[in-house]
């Protein structure tokens, strides 16, 4: 009986951590997976050879998760435009996610949320221009350039933080935000 009950408790406590971990992994949107049909009713994409660009957003929905594959090809880019002037308040982005292109989310004038992921390479020229309730950024550690334009605008946008590798920061990339007091990495050494 001495024996049985520190296994039973044992037992008992492998099952809670094993529920416990699936409701938390249950919870993790960042590597959300959609079958092409699901997919068409939100995004139109193009494959180019293995990984995936969202071309545009089509959905309704206010609250967005891109997903990280589609049909099992990874969702690596967004592309020019891709949700340009839509109605969007919050997006959730793909840890598989490198590029978002050239205005990507260009005078989405409802975003207020959006976290860009610790694997995103390059953000594009006027790629949240317009954005005015956006309020908090902060630019991953792989971003070097912030391009001509790219927060220009964001009337609401108080907060960046910027990822220790900038070294550029192009011209009117910040003009008409509200940030009032910035800490620039060590590596800048061009502001347009």
């Amino acid at each position: 009986n001495k024996i049985l009950k520190p296994i039973l408790f044992a037992s008992v406590l492998v099952v809670l951590c094993i529920i416990v971990g699936l409701i938390v992994c249950s919870n993790d949107k960042s590597n959300v997976e959609y079958t092409a049909e699901t997919a068409k009713e939100n995004f139109t994409y193009t494959v180019l050879g293995e990984s995936i660009i969202i071309d545009s957003y089509i959905g309704e929905e206010t609250e967005v998760i891109v997903p990280a594959k589609i049909d099992g090809i990874i969702v690596n880019s967004i592309g020019p435009n891709a949700f340009f002037d839509s109605k969007v308040e919050s997006v959730k982005l793909p840890n598989t996610l490198t590029t978002i292109n050239m205005s990507a989310f260009y005078s989405c004038k409802n975003l207020k949320q959006i976290e860009l992921p610790a694997g995103l390479e390059t953000l594009g020229a006027y790629a949240f221009a317009d954005c005015i309730r956006l309020e908090k950024i902060s630019i991953p550690e792989k971003i070097d350039i912030i391009c001509i334009s790219t927060f220009e605008n964001c009337n609401a946008l108080k907060t960046v933080m910027f990822g220790s590798e900038i070294t550029e920061i192009g011209e009117r990339a910040f003009k008409g935000t509200a940030i009032e007091s910035v800490s620039l990495p060590e590596k800048l050494s061009i502001i347009r």
